[in-house]
């Protein structure tokens, strides 16, 4: 993991994964916005909760040594996290067809 892509498409594929694991279930709320919220919340719960487990240490080991080399002209964590946004709405217009 060396290019910006690569460091986007690990955030954008990690939220597309955990998407594809969260229920969709009527919680009976009183709009498809609050339904999109609730979706998008859960998966970022998850994924931030998901960071506190060895399998992440080894992307967090990546993008630190991305982060400490002085030829590499980005932020890693933020490109990092840029794909995730986009991992979650591709997964939002993907369900709920917006």
């Amino acid at each position: 993991m060396r290019t910006k892509k690569e460091v986007f498409d690990r955030g954008y594929d990690r939220a597309i994964s955990i998407a594809q694991f969260v229920e969709l279930v009527d919680l009976g709320h009183e709009s498809i916005e609050a339904e999109i919220d609730a979706f998008e919340e859960a998966i970022y719960d998850i994924e931030m909760s998901n960071r506190d487990f060895s399998p992440f240490e080894l992307t967090a080991k990546m993008l630190n040594d991305l982060d400490a080399d002085d030829s590499i002209d980005f932020d890693p964590w933020e490109i990092f996290e840029e794909g995730i946004a986009a991992g979650v709405q591709t997964a939002v217009d993907d369900i709920f067809g917006k």
